[in-house]
């Protein structure tokens, strides 16, 4: 599967959320970038995409790392 397809169906999931993403290729990378919002904080993310990975998978790695960042912020 293209990479940046991947990254749009994992955004479409990540919508589903409440969290706000995008696929974006540069340089002949593909990234999933995005934020979300919560305790008036917001929190922002950067993910490189994997050929070997399904929409949800990319889209759980994504909420992982927003999990993560809050809790480093509370």
């Amino acid at each position: 599967m293209d990479r940046l397809i991947l990254a749009g169906d994992a955004a479409e999931i990540l919508d589903k959320l409440g969290v706000s993403a995008y696929g974006k290729r540069a340089d002949g990378r593909v990234t999933i970038d995005g934020w979300a919002h919560e305790n008036g904080k917001r929190i922002a993310f950067s993910y490189e995409v994997d050929d070997d990975v399904t929409p949800e998978e990319l889209a759980e790695r994504c909420m992982a790392k927003v999990r993560e960042a809050l809790a480093q912020n509370t």
